[in-house]
């Protein structure tokens, strides 16, 4: 039910796709524990796609359709149950031109095309938990920011984070309900003068900024996870304190209170954490050895063990933006 009105309502194709296919009609959403990312794995490098692991299986789903010859494939959100994958898709051609997309597993194909969202300069798509929202970051005259549809195709109102400013804001990752966002931005303010990405939290009711101490420090902070009860905030970082390069850390909302993940990180990057709904458990892409070459996919349960890879998620090419979904 939650699939058909979403698909219903958000018409969201991009300009050129189909759901036609001369192929047979196979289409795949089965699995629980998924993790959707972006990869050039059997593809010339630097070409990503869209590819969907099953944790449970150990082994890779379907995702007929989906693909594009002429398209790059990167940051999937995934919806919590499994059936939608948004998208940016990026024209190999014109570059500049990047479009929202999002795939309904259960009939192989894309939603209708709609005006809401498709501008050709849209990125970053994050689906709520209940996936009646869909946020993003666009374009506007210069500068991208974020923006939120309701499965109705409406757009969210979202006051002062719409102000036409010289600064960009993007990668958007909201709670359960969209209450809360946590977002990049490169912002000039008293924390940060330099203008330095740092991560922000913005509360919709409040039209506000969440003040979120131990965040304001030098270093650059990026790829937000913000979990669905809106409790932790996972991100990447090269702050002081970490292992070398990007490393992970999590930061508690409610307390305020940051926390070191010395357990998950390694000296290489550790960058784009996705995030179980309780926040117990996170996979990650990484440049560390031990992987299959370049950036590597990675699962870590807090409290627990030593990171780990299912089988055949290691890969030769890069493996980046994962999205979690949890039964």
């Amino acid at each position: 039910m939650l699939r058909w009105w979403f698909l219903a309502a958000l018409a969201l194709l991009a300009t050129g796709c189909s759901t036609k296919s001369s192929a047979p009609v196979t289409c795949d959403n089965g699995g629980s524990w998924l993790l959707a990312f972006a990869s050039d794995r059997r593809q010339p490098a630097g070409h990503y796609q869209i590819w969907l692991y099953d944790v449970d299986a150990q082994g890779f789903r379907l995702l007929r359709n989906l693909a594009s010859s002429s398209g790059i494939d990167s940051t999937p959100s995934i919806s919590s149950d499994g059936q939608l994958i948004a998208f940016t898709r990026t024209d190999s051609i014109h570059p500049s031109l990047s479009r929202v997309l999002v795939y309904d597993r259960a009939s192989c194909g894309f939603a209708p095309a709609g005006a809401g969202i498709d501008t050709g300069h849209e990125k970053d798509p994050a689906f709520t938990g209940n996936a009646l929202r869909l946020a993003f970051a666009r374009d506007t005259l210069g500068y991208w920011r974020i923006r939120m549809i309701l499965a109705t195709g409406a757009l969210v109102p979202l006051g002062h984070l719409g102000d036409p400013q010289p600064y960009d804001d993007w990668a958007p990752s909201p709670n359960s309900t969209g209450s809360l966002i946590a977002f990049v931005s490169n912002r000039i303010t008293v924390q940060y003068p330099d203008g330095s990405p740092h991560v922000f939290v913005y509360d919709v009711a409040h039209d506000s900024l969440l003040a979120t101490p131990g965040l304001d420090t030098v270093g650059t902070y990026l790829d937000p996870a913000i979990t669905s009860d809106g409790h932790w905030l996972f991100f990447a970082s090269n702050r002081t304190g970490g292992l070398g390069g990007f490393d992970l850390w999590r930061y508690d909302l409610t307390t305020r209170t940051l926390q070191a993940l010395p357990a998950a990180n390694s000296d290489q990057d550790d960058r784009h954490p996705a995030v179980r709904p309780d926040g117990g458990l996170i996979a990650f892409q990484s440049g560390r050895t031990g992987g299959g070459g370049k950036n590597d996919l990675w699962i870590y349960a807090l409290g627990g063990g030593a990171p780990y890879q299912g089988v055949g998620m290691a890969s030769p090419g890069d493996d980046l933006h994962p999205a979690m979904a949890w039964p």
